[in-house]
């Protein structure tokens, strides 16, 4: 059978179990190459290189060496040892093939012949077993051709690795062929290519390549734990691109994740080659593991706005756990309005989160369109580095699956009952001219002390999971709509009561002083025994109106209750609201009507 560039195991064909071997393994020149027992080590493997026409070069695999006549010796019984090579005809030798083979452990061998080429035809000396003993530590020497079977030998072809050959140094992942991007891989990436370095020399030579072989396995989604490694591909030669140094697969790995599978993991080796067919050469293997991770994406579907913040309905697409979100930008009308990045973690699969106002440069109006940007994770990778939009049309009256139809109805003291249509509700506000005054909110009704101007009441809701919720505004003005016939006044509510002045308009006036003062007064017997101010200000009320016997909603008797409440919130025809401090009412009484002055002090609590 041919001979062809291949490692072997060199056995004496006298006795197989026997092979010619480096003494101690030893990576020293001058080591002594001698006969020993088989025992598979790589100081029993050698590299069998044609090197010229009918010139063979002889070299062990662990220490890089070649098979060397000492001195280049043509005389029998001259040493055969190791030696760095330097091509010299010590180290070249003529392989004589007898035509005969021999099987050893179930693999067909050739026998062969070693002319040493120290004299010129290579058919003087041969390599020689002394004495054709069969010991270990036989010396191997160089002998007369003499047709013994001291000078026969079998070729045991075996694939050791050669660890003399580069090992790659694998670089990482990238996404893009020749790029540096190493990062995670997206969900159905169509490739992945692995990067590694070379060198330069290793490049240049054609017989040289590199060989890999991948295989995969996918993580649990109830127990994410990992599943069995699949059966790994064969190894083949791998098609490469390279920049200087560098090398790139010029065909990836697939990387579409598994339904059922949070992560896919993927291992990829490589190594280097020398020859080819079987008889190649390998050296040690690099590994590279890469997770492929699922990266959720997230589509929101409504970004309702309102006294809480901005509060976004999404869904993910991510069902093998808990989805993250962290939203770093909203611009509206060129504006950054995120002043504090908020994350949001343990997500369900669909949902709302809420940016809430203190992360919030201010107040977005109905109708804007907002510019959405935020990042992604999941339960395996915390966020994601790469930032996505969402644009969204922002709407006080937008939800996800929760409805809030809030209903207005004016009561008695000129208040305004505010059913929200859910017992989920989380908030009450009005908003009038850019001023917010929160309402409570008790099994989904809040009492409003409205202004008596165009206003606004906001209301949200949310269930207890999160899941599902909803903003709803009402636009109100005094005069129209379910507040027709509510005229403006000057009102006084407290609990349980309230005090109206009204009906002769050219007496609802509202006088203020404002007084610089530094100390405090004095209101004894009431809740509020001290009236402290703001500063060195007191803000000081008189408001003046008219009461009709019979006619009008308020009476005598709530004035004097009005006089003995202890605080009380008061509104002004003209639409400010205030708390205040009662300290003095005085009133007329002419045919029929009673003329009132109420003086007040605005508290600060």
């Amino acid at each position: 059978m041919a001979i062809s560039d291949g490692v072997y195991e060199i056995r004496y064909a006298n006795a197989p179990t026997m092979a010619v071997d480096v003494y101690g393994a030893s990576t020293t020149k001058g080591a002594n190459v001698e006969l020993y027992a088989v025992n598979h080590s790589n100081a029993q493997v050698f590299y069998i290189d044609l090197e010229d026409t009918a010139k063979w070069s002889i070299r062990n695999i662990y220490s890089g060496m070649y098979v060397d006549v000492n001195g280049a010796g043509a005389e029998r019984g001259t040493n055969v040892q190791q030696w760095t090579q330097n091509q010299s005809r010590a180290q070249m030798w003529r392989i004589v093939e007898t035509g005969e083979t021999m099987t050893i452990e179930g693999v067909t061998c050739p026998i062969v012949k070693f002319g040493s080429y120290v004299t010129n035809d290579a058919d003087t000396y041969y390599l020689d077993v002394n004495g054709a003993m069969t010991t270990n530590k036989t010396n191997i020497q160089i002998w007369n051709k003499n047709g013994t079977p001291a000078q026969v030998f079998a070729l045991y072809p075996t694939t050791k690795q050669d660890t003399s050959l580069p090992v790659p140094s694998i670089q990482g992942w990238t996404k893009t062929l020749g790029g540096t991007d190493y990062a995670f891989s997206r969900a159905a990436a169509s490739t992945l290519y692995p990067a590694w370095l070379g060198t330069q020399s290793w490049a240049s030579n054609t017989s040289n390549g590199f060989e890999g072989r991948w295989r995969e396995r996918s993580m649990d989604e109830d127990t994410s734990t990992w599943g069995d490694w699949s059966d790994d591909t064969a190894w083949s030669t791998v098609t490469t691109t390279r920049n200087e140094t560098s090398y790139w697969l010029t065909a990836g790995l697939p990387a579409t994740l598994a339904a059922g599978s949070k992560t896919r993991q993927y291992e990829f080796q490589l190594r280097a080659f020398v020859g080819a067919g079987d008889n190649r050469v390998r050296g040690l293997s690099a590994t590279a593991t890469l997770d492929a991770v699922i990266v959720p994406n997230i589509t929101f579907s409504t970004a309702g706005f309102g006294p809480e913040g901005l509060r976004l309905s999404y869904s993910s697409d991510y069902t093998g756990g808990a989805t993250n979100i962290k939203v770093t930008s909203i611009v509206v009308s060129s504006n950054e309005m995120v002043t504090t990045p908020t994350e949001f973690d343990g997500l369900n699969v669909s949902g709302s989160v809420l940016v809430p106002m203190d992360a919030l440069a201010g107040w977005i109006p109905n109708g804007s369109s907002a510019t959405i940007t935020y990042q992604v994770g999941n339960d395996q990778v915390t966020l994601f580095p790469d930032e996505s939009t969402a644009t969204k049309t922002v709407s006080y009256n937008a939800g996800s699956g929760l409805s809030v139809t809030p209903t207005a109805t004016p009561v008695d003291g000129r208040r305004l009952k505010v059913e929200l249509g859910t017992n989920d509700a989380t908030g009450a506000w009005v908003m009038q001219n850019g001023k917010l005054t929160e309402a409570e909110v008790t099994n989904g009704v809040a009492y409003i002390d409205y202004p008596f101007g165009p206003f606004e009441v906001f209301v949200a809701a949310s269930n207890p999971a999160g899941t599902r919720w909803g903003t709803a505004s009402l636009s109100l003005a005094a005069g129209s709509g379910v507040l027709a016939g509510q005229k403006p006044c000057h009102a006084w509510n407290w609990d349980g009561g309230y005090f109206l002045l009204e009906y002769n308009t050219n007496l609802l006036s509202t006088e203020r002083t404002i007084e610089p003062i530094n100390e405090t007064m004095a209101l004894n017997g009431r809740e509020y025994q001290n009236v402290y101010f703001q500063g060195p200000i007191k803000s000081e009320f008189s408001a003046t109106g008219l009461l009709y016997g019979g006619v009008t909603e308020s009476t005598k008797e709530q004035m004097f209750e009005l006089a003995r409440a202890h605080h009380v919130t008061y509104r002004a025809p003209a639409g400010e609201i205030a708390e205040v401090a009662v300290v003095g009412i005085s009133y007329q009484e002419q045919r029929g009507l009673t003329k009132v002055e109420v003086t007040m002090v605005e508290e600060t609590r």
